[in-house]
């Protein structure tokens, strides 16, 4: 079978190749291209755009479309004038050629995502198999890993056939050894607490000598007291939910040759950029695009790969290979690529069966994805897929394509330089006409723009890719150059989670994206300077200065995102949906009413207008999860207000006074993966392209306001009023409104 797929897509691609490089005058082309793009609106627009022969043609022909733009650039642009022009030409012309690249490549691993069932067909009489829990932490908050290790203890699981780590490297013997006295004595006290709660949950508490290898030694020491046939490893912020096992053992009965079941990684924050220009409530997660889409593209081609949490790995695969892989610093991945690389094979379950958090903070945010973009470089340097042995050509294809994809802030960055050296310099970086622009750019560009929206609308709507890469671009560029020249010299960092904010504030990371927008500005005196003096570059002068633009929007966008909001939520609230019982029996008092939102601390209910009760009075909750348990847990009203046809909404608090408490709530609040199902259907929504645009574009101008005149605050040390953007960042309906 993989065999004719290979032939198809090396057909269809010389195919395209051969079409692409048909010499034709301009009028027939702008014939040709702007047909062929409205052929690909039409299409996307059918009802029937997702079956198989129509979603083959969309791909075609956006394919086509590139390979006829990147011929004609390729063989009619690329003029030498003079060695300062063509340096800045010809890197241009490189990041076109990388994004190009990783445009084909996902149109490849996007050709068909899997879909598999919601529960993996269990054999009982084969008997549970063996599962070993392992959740490595370093310096996270404990309260963080106490709610982890409660969900992990509440499994629902043979207990015969389970075993829970707690792998603490934030208590190492060097660390309770070290000579600076705040590590020694924050060691002692980590140690002592995990001891006790892993005695109280039937947890086994590990540490070990040194922070050898980071969070790959961490767990390949403790494989060696490992027992199960499983090993599912969990980020210590990643709650299971209590049927993740239940779900996901079954794929291992049906394949033998199986070494990995990989779940998303489903986050219940805002990561710092949706948090900050208000996009959470509304728009689907960042995470929504890779998670929802491409890892089942890459499941179709038996190449999703381990994401380093929330996954279920064969023990003795995992041992034929040494462990976790520890030769870069996106372990996960790198584990992946050896197993593939020995004929085993992956397997991607899309159901949310745990929740994690996002970075709070723009820098840890930017942190986190410094040491995936060093990371995947490294693989491409030091394994290189293209070359490892054992790997299907589509497996290469997979890797390299995940690898090379971080590459992205480089070819950004020049993206946005490349008009400021024309404008500045004179440096004639672009050699074409406006209408050779209309007839080959133009229409790669919008059917592109199109074919993205058809394969990720529904989680990842339109410019939402520019802006988080025009954000991170600078800030990987160094990054990028390091890991260039020093493959081996990146190493492990925990990427904080579980943070506090108690003010609003700009970010230090957000100076030179404010630095590059203020360069942008600087040209714009430029462009009238350019047409004056140069009227045979008229042309050239229209394209960089609409270029121009586009990159000013997005990085009056970015600087939005870096002013960051205040948090004081210890616990992040969620949508949810059901009944609850409210009862105070002593004084006689009861409601019925709807959950609407819910966090670890507490609830959010709508009860009718009679409702009796009273600010700071304690009631008792009775509610329902997906599986039908019952729970009765003890909460104090917070807050009472009137909602206009709907009732009384009140918010209230949990109140946890022990084990036993923390418990009914853990299991209530993260247990159920019905819930994470259901909200993550209700982000996932298609909207308009055109709607979607004007969405974020009006979100990130508003938080571009407050952030200057922040730093203009900062700057000229003088008060302006910062008023907090008016938004409800509450749960929304199903129609996409907000819940008051």
């Amino acid at each position: 079978m993989k065999a004719v797929q290979f032939f198809i897509v090396i057909f269809c691609l010389g195919l395209i190749v051969h079409l692409g490089g048909l010499e034709m005058d301009l009028p027939s082309q702008f014939v040709l291209g702007f047909s062929l793009t409205a052929l690909v609106l039409l299409l996307v627009l059918l009802p029937l755009s997702q079956r198989l022969e129509i979603r083959l043609l969309i791909l075609f022909l956006g394919a086509f479309l590139a390979l006829r733009y990147i011929i004609w650039r390729t063989t009619n642009t690329l003029i030498f004038t003079s060695l300062a022009d063509f340096v800045p030409m010809m890197a241009l012309y490189v990041a076109e050629l990388y994004s190009l690249t990783v445009f084909l490549f996902g149109l490849i691993i996007n050709v068909l995502p899997l879909e598999r069932p919601p529960v993996a067909p269990f054999d009982p009489e084969r008997g549970y198999p063996f599962v070993d829990v392992l959740i490595p932490t370093f310096t996270e908050p404990v309260d963080l890993v106490k709610i982890t290790l409660m969900g992990c203890a509440l499994l629902d699981y043979p207990k015969d056939r389970l075993r829970i780590f707690l792998l603490d490297d934030g208590a190492t013997h060097q660390r309770l050894t070290s000579r600076d006295e705040e590590i020694r004595k924050a060691a002692h006290a980590r140690k002592k607490f995990f001891e006790a709660l892993c005695k109280d949950l039937g947890v086994e508490y590990r540490s070990r000598k040194k922070n050898h290898h980071a969070k790959a030694g961490n767990i390949n020491e403790a494989l060696s007291e490992c027992q199960g046939d499983l090993i599912l490893i969990l980020d210590c912020d990643h709650v299971p939910t209590r049927d993740f096992l239940k779900r996901t053992v079954g794929f291992f009965q049906e394949d033998e040759r199986l070494f990995l079941v990989q779940t998303p990684h489903f986050m219940i924050n805002a990561n710092p950029v949706e948090k900050n220009l208000g996009l959470f409530a509304d728009a689907p997660s960042e995470s929504e695009m890779f998670y929802g889409v491409i890892q089942k593209g890459l499941d179709f081609w038996n190449s999703s790969f381990f994401c380093g949490s929330a996954a279920l790995l064969r023990r003795s695969f995992l041992e034929k290979i040494g462990g976790i892989s520890g030769k870069t610093v996106t372990e996960d991945a790198e584990t992946s690529l050896e197993l593939h690389s020995q004929g085993l094979r992956s397997l991607y379950f899309a159901n949310p069966v745990t929740s994690g958090l996002s970075p709070e903070t723009f820098r840890d945010f930017i942190n986190q994805r410094i040491r995936w973009a060093q990371g995947m470089i490294q693989i491409l340097l030091l394994k290189n897929p293209f070359l490892k042995k054992g790997l299907k050509w589509y497996q290469r294809i997979g890797y390299a394509n995940s690898s090379i994809f971080w590459f992205f802030g480089l070819a950004r960055f020049i993206f946005i330089v490349s008009p400021l050296l024309y404008f500045f310099f004179g440096l004639r970086i672009y050699m074409a006409s406006v209408p050779q622009v209309l007839a080959y750019a133009l229409p790669f560009l919008v059917s592109s723009f199109y074919i993205s929206n058809f394969l990720f609308g529904k989680y990842r709507w339109p410019l939402f890719s520019e802006l988080y890469e025009t954000a991170q671009s600078i800030f990987l560029l160094p990054a990028v150059f390091s890991v260039l020249f020093h493959p081996h010299s990146p190493r492990f960092k925990v990427t904080p989670k579980g943070q506090s904010l108690v003010k609003d504030f700009v970010s230090p990371l957000g100076w030179p994206l404010l630095f590059l927008f203020m360069a942008c500005t600087a040209a714009i005196p430029f462009v009238f300077y350019r047409w004056n003096v140069s009227p045979l570059d008229r042309d050239v002068v229209i394209i960089c200065t609409v270029w121009l633009f586009f990159h000013m929007t997005l990085l009056l966008m970015c600087i939005g995102s870096v002013f960051e909001r205040h948090q004081w939520r210890r616990h992040p609230r969620t949508w949810a949906q059901g009944e609850v019982f409210l009862s105070n029996d002593a004084k006689g008092k009861m409601a019925n009413g709807k959950v609407v939102d819910l966090s670890l601390g507490g609830m959010g209910a709508i009860v009718s207008e009679e409702a009796p009760f009273e600010t700071g009075e304690v009631v008792i909750l009775k509610v329902t999860d997906g599986y039908g348990n019952s729970y009765k847990i003890r909460a104090k009203v917070l807050r009472i207000r009137s909602i206009p046809e709907r009732g009384k909404k009140i918010a209230l608090e949990f109140i946890n006074e022990g084990l036993s408490d923390l418990k009914k709530i853990v299991s209530y609040v993260y247990g159920d993966s019905n819930r994470w199902e259901q909200y993550q259907a209700r982000k996932r929504k298609k909207v308009p392209l055109m709607q979607g645009v004007f969405y974020l574009v009006r979100h990130g101008l508003s938080g571009a306001r407050f952030a200057i005149l922040e730093i203009a605050r900062l700057i000229f040390k003088t008060r302006f009023s910062i008023r907090p953007i008016k938004k409800n960042t509450g749960p929304v309906n199903g129609a996409g409104a907000r819940i008051s």
